[in-house]
């Protein structure tokens, strides 16, 4: 019996012993854990940032390789757009230049056309004025010769001064039976700027055929008119002689018939 009694104190203390390895095999991986778990958490919130980071950075370079992309796809639409802009528009722009180029050389030329007759007009009005004047001087100097030798004054020529003349009379048929034609002329007058000469223009032209005197007397008042437009006489002067040049032409027109040779 006495044999027997250390079996439960064995068995006591295997089972303790047991326990003891169960609780240490238990408790040592809850205690290594509990040791490294702050640091563990540390660098778990560390790589989780930087994969964050990572992340962040490649949707960033993502992203602005997209916007790259597109501006440069938009850049080249651009820039399609505008060669083909300007493919277009090249022979409009080019039909323009060379219209406005025509444009300017007509201008130049009608410029120059114009001029050129002013001053034909003008060559033809001062040798037809400066004739005028030497007309007008030989009357006046016939006149004067005539009053010093105190004879009986000339018949008054188409230059003779306002005042001293007698009305005209019109011819409306041929003087004699042998005429074949018509001389018609108007000598308005009035004197010039500087008071010497006349500033009207006379006109002189011959007719034929029947009825050549009135159809003469018409047509020389209106060249008469014609020649003297512009009118320069001027008002003052034209209440005194009767009205301007032109207003002159339809009382100073005169036609004599023309003998036949």
């Amino acid at each position: 019996m006495q044999g027997r009694k250390p079996e439960p104190a064995l068995k006591r203390s295997s089972a303790a012993l047991v326990a003891a390895l169960c609780l240490a095999v238990f408790l040592g991986p809850l205690s290594a854990a509990a040791q490294t778990s702050p640091d563990g958490r540390r660098e778990s919130i560390h790589e989780r940032a930087h994969e964050a980071a990572e992340k962040r950075k490649r949707e960033a370079a993502e992203k602005h390789a997209r916007t790259q992309t597109h501006q440069r796809e938009a850049a080249e639409k651009r820039k399609h757009e505008a060669q083909e802009r300007r493919q277009h528009e090249r022979p409009q722009a080019q039909d323009r230049r060379q219209q406005a180029i025509e444009r300017e050389r007509w201008e130049r030329q009608e410029i120059v056309r114009r001029q050129n007759t002013m001053r034909d007009a003008d060559d033809e009005r001062a040798e037809i004025r400066a004739r005028q004047n030497a007309d007008w001087e030989n009357d006046m100097q016939r006149r004067r010769d005539a009053a010093r030798q105190g004879a009986q004054p000339a018949a008054p020529g188409p230059y003779s001064l306002p005042g001293t003349q007698s009305a005209p009379a019109r011819s409306t048929t041929p003087r004699a039976s042998t005429s074949s034609g018509t001389t018609c002329s108007a000598n308005p007058y009035c004197p010039a700027a500087n008071g010497y000469g006349n500033a009207c223009m006379g006109v002189k032209r011959s007719y034929s055929g029947t009825g050549a005197a009135q159809t003469g007397l018409r047509d020389i008042v209106r060249r008469c008119q014609a020649a003297n437009a512009p009118d320069l006489c001027s008002t003052d002067l034209g209440r005194s002689f009767g009205g301007g040049c032109a207003q002159q032409c339809a009382n100073v027109a005169t036609c004599d018939a023309t003998a036949a040779r």
